[in-house]
């Protein structure tokens, strides 16, 4: 079979391998389709060989395709099955077989295309890393990429008074705003410690981190209110560390909680969970799809999301932005 595999720093191969057989408790799975996580996906292309977790990781991680064959010990599931995979995928989704844990599978709803059901890799965690809204709260979203309008929607789904998001891309907050965000702030004219408060007229009772970089987690901190909470969601894969007062968390009270799910059974409720969402149509993905590629053109996709300003530590970040970013969620037709 033929398989996209990373092999250096910023250099990707096709290669053909042998068709992976599926272990205990796993499947293999036909990709019909994979799209970039403009994160790790592209933090291990760049970072290959000068960060340890980036070498030898499994390229594709948001799959959608047909269950093709099942190892010994699978129940409830069969060969046809359309599902979506909570990653990651053995081998990588970028191929034309993975093999996926029973664990990382949902089932895909007929409504939904391949295509769309490819980035619902992110619809369970953002239903896992806004366990803490309840309803009638304020909630702020710093970060409108693909997960950050998953966070948006759910944010609104769990019954939130007002959901804030933010973001440095107009077009993107255009976005957030059909997804569910009350009021949208572009932090390059206005300075989110001001103009949240003023919005909402408090404090945020939850704020989300979805960018991952070390300044947003400090704002998450001193913009929350007083026993609030803080959920960090975006993965710092460049910048492991982030610097907040202690100071402002005790006197505040704050709770912090991260997004990923901390055992299977937590995983598993949150893809049920996902399931109905998406099979109610409650939440979507194709509003945030802006370019969708065949298995050949691998390497654009990379092109597309390599002017990220997040593939650099914050303080190389480029002073002059667009003010619109076209590229966000690029999807691989397999």
């Amino acid at each position: 079979m033929k398989q996209w595999q990373i092999v250096g720093r910023e250099q990707i191969a096709l290669r053909d391998v042998p068709v992976p057989e599926p272990g205990y408790d796993e499947v293999r799975v036909r990709v019909k389709a994979c799209s970039f996580c403009s994160r790790t996906d592209l933090v291990y292309w760049k970072y290959y060989g000068l960060k340890p977790h980036c070498t030898g990781a499994h390229f594709g991680h948001e799959v959608a395709g047909v269950i093709e064959k099942v190892g010994p010990g699978v129940s409830g599931w069969k060969e046809g099955d359309r599902v979506f995979l909570r990653g990651p995928a053995r081998g990588g989704g970028f191929a034309e077989f993975c093999i996926a844990r029973t664990i990382a599978l949902g089932r895909l709803p007929e409504a939904l295309s391949f295509v769309e059901g490819a980035p619902a890799q992110q619809i369970p965690i953002a239903v896992h890393g806004t366990r803490k809204v309840q309803p009638g709260d304020r909630v702020v979203v710093f970060g409108a990429g693909s997960a950050g309008l998953a966070v948006t929607q759910m944010a609104h789904v769990r019954g939130a008074a007002r959901v804030v998001t933010l973001d440095l891309y107009d077009n993107r907050l255009e976005i957030a705003k059909q997804l569910g965000a009350d009021y949208t702030v572009n932090v390059r004219r206005e300075d989110p410690l001001e103009a949240v408060p003023r919005l909402l007229g408090a404090r945020p009772d939850v704020c989300i981190d979805v960018v991952g970089i070390p300044s947003v987690a400090g704002q998450c901190v001193e913009l929350v209110r007083a026993e609030g909470n803080v959920t960090i969601f975006g993965t710092y894969h460049v910048e492991h560390d982030a610097t907040f007062s202690l100071l402002q968390w005790e006197i505040k009270a704050i709770s912090m909680n991260m997004s990923n799910e901390g055992s299977p059974q937590t995983a598993a409720e949150a893809m049920r969970i996902a399931e109905r969402l998406l099979g109610a149509g409650r939440l979507s993905t194709k509003e945030y799809i802006t370019h969708v590629l065949s298995f050949e053109e691998v390497p654009k996709g990379l092109e597309l999301l390599a002017t990220s300003p997040l593939l650099v530590p914050e303080a190389e970040m480029p002073a002059d932005l667009p003010w619109n970013r076209d590229v966000i969620k690029v999807v691989v037709e397999v």
